[in-house]
This record gives C-alpha cells, structure tokens and sequence, in this order.
C-alpha cells in the first residue's frame, strides 16, 4: 500500500511517495523544457523505471518505478546525480539555438499532424521533440511513439519542418489529407515486409557465423566464410542502423542506434582487419548477434504496432 511520507534529495525534494510513485519538485526543471525533456530521455533508459512524467511550469517530476528491480533509495540517488548534473548546464536560452527558417519568418502560426517513421523507443520521440522546440519558429511539439505520429505549432512550412524531422534520421510524412493517410497505411505495410525481410535473413546467416565461431577451425577458409556471411548482415540489414546514427551525429546527437552501430561497427571493423592480417581475434558473432537480435525485436514490434493500427482504423472506419 502507499506510504504517505516526504523526503530531501539534495537537487530537489520529495513531496509524495507510494509503494510504485514518487514525485519530487526539482528547483532545475522550472519553465525549463528541454532540461526536462532530457531528463526524461535519461530515466528511460532505465531499467526498472516504468513512466516519467514532467511538468516543466511548476517544477514537477513523476516517477513510477518497480521497486524490486530499482528499490527506491537507489532511484533518489540516481535521479539526485542526474539534477546535478542538469544543473551544470547552461539555461534552456543559452543552448545553440536553431536558426529560424529562410522564408519562414512570415507565415502565420499554423498546426500540422505528421506521420514519424523510424522512431525505435520512447527516447526517440522525446528527442525529436527536444530538438523541435529548439527552433525558434516552433512553438509547441509533441511526439507520440506509440501512435508514431507528431503535432507541431509553429511559424514554419510543411516542407521545412519536414526536413527537419528528416534531417535527425527519421522520416516524416503528412497526413492532412484522407489520401496521405491511406499512403501512410501501405508505408506501414511496406515497413512490415521490410523489417520481416531483414529479421530473416539476419537470422538465417548469423546461425552458421555463430557455429563456425563455436568451432573455431583454425584454417582460413572459414574465416573468410564468416566474413562472407556477415558482411551482408552488417552491411545490408542492419544498415538503417548505421544511416540514422550518422544523421544524428551530425545534429551532434545520440540514441540507441548510435549505440548499436558503434558496437557492431567496432566488432566487424577490428574482424575485418585480423582478417587481413591473418592474425587471431575474429569477433563477426557478437557483430551479426548483436544487430540479429535488434533486427528480431524491431519486427515483433513492428508487427505489435501494425495489429494496433488496425484496431483503431477499424474503430474509425479507415479501409487500408
């Protein structure tokens, strides 16, 4: 049951506690949305940690949690360091800006609902928002993961904020029209097939690289077989992978696919070197493991999202 008690954190203060809730008042999350918002993204990530909620205009942060997998002493200790450190940074107004847009600066406020494809977690919509509400032209944005779909205020183009959303490794598509959302159908469709396909063939040739490297022959032919086998797995399955990481690094950003690809592209690139220098140390398992797993639960998660949008355009009536 609940335990109605308060506590003190050093960065903030405890104001409700439940067995599974707790929600603190944090002096540094004031009026501060993007402190908030990446606040957010940290706890997250996570484990243990179920929901987060923020309230940026009073200085609010929710937390449910599972006590048995982040008991919560060790949850004040964490979220107290990450305060700290948010407390570091410069304020929201100081941070690098986005410039407005070219030709933007005249348009009336207007609202737009988009269609986000490529988002793989929940971080990744809090992100998308973050880095929306840097520019200058926008003046609300909220992403949902869930739905995968984003609405946005602001003083800017369809075709600009479109770009935008591009430009982070993601791709965005309108759906102001009865048309553009049964396009959104079939892309959803398409995606479907696309992410079975690569979970497929991940699978199917990552089995024998995993077999050749529990054998571990020492003649060369197997070595090169391995590289054979999983230069496709890397280089074409998992390349989405490595095309959003390369665009987010150069919005001088990060999320779980940098992660990915820096792993999978440390293991396959140290391999390929060993590899030509005939010497020890092939490491093209943990690589094609590594993105054979991610690509697995992406499909699952893609077929989840699929079964869901069916559900709800049953319930308004929109035939794909």
């Amino acid at each position: 049951m609940a335990s109605a008690h308060t506590g003190e954190l050093t960065h903030g203060k405890v104001v409700h506690a439940l067995n599974r809730r707790v929600r603190i008042i944090a002096p540094v999350l004031l009026k501060d949305h993007e402190r908030a918002c990446v606040l957010e993204i940290l706890l997250q990530k996570r484990d243990g940690i179920e929901k987060v909620i923020t309230v940026p205009e009073i200085a609010s942060l929710v937390i449910y949690f599972d006590p048995e997998k982040l008991p919560r002493a060790k949850l004040l200790t964490l979220l107290d360091a990450l305060l700290a450190n948010l407390g570091k940074k410069k304020p929201t107004t100081a941070l690098n800006k986005q410039p407005a847009a070219d030709g933007d600066a005249d348009l009336a406020e207007q609202e737009f609902n988009l269609m986000v494809d490529g988002m793989s977690c929940v971080s990744c919509a809090l992100l998308i928002e973050m880095l929306l509400n840097r520019n200058p032209s926008i003046t609300s944005a909220n992403v949902n993961y869930a739905t995968e779909t984003a609405v946005v205020t602001g003083r800017v183009s369809k075709e600009t904020l479109c770009t935008l959303i591009n430009n982070m490794g993601y791709k965005a598509h309108s759906l102001d029209s009865l048309a553009q959302r049964q396009i959104m159908i079939v892309r959803e469709k398409k995606r479907l097939i696309d992410a079975r396909r690569r979970a497929v063939l991940a699978t199917a040739l990552s089995l024998p690289v995993m077999m050749i490297s529990m054998a571990a022959p020492a003649s060369r032919v197997w070595h090169w077989a391995q590289h054979l086998l999983a230069t496709p797995i890397v280089l074409w399955a998992g390349w989405p992978l490595f095309e959003k990481a390369v665009k987010l690094a150069k919005q001088r950003t990060t999320n779980v696919d940098s992660l990915i690809a820096l792993g999978v592209g440390s293991s396959y690139g140290y391999s390929m070197v060993s590899l030509l220098r005939g010497t020890q140390g092939l490491y093209f398992d943990p690589a094609t493991g590594i993105i054979t797993f991610v690509l697995i639960g992406r499909y699952l998660e893609e077929k989840a999202k699929d079964k869901a949008h069916e559900a709800i355009r049953t319930l308004v009536n929109v035939q794909p």
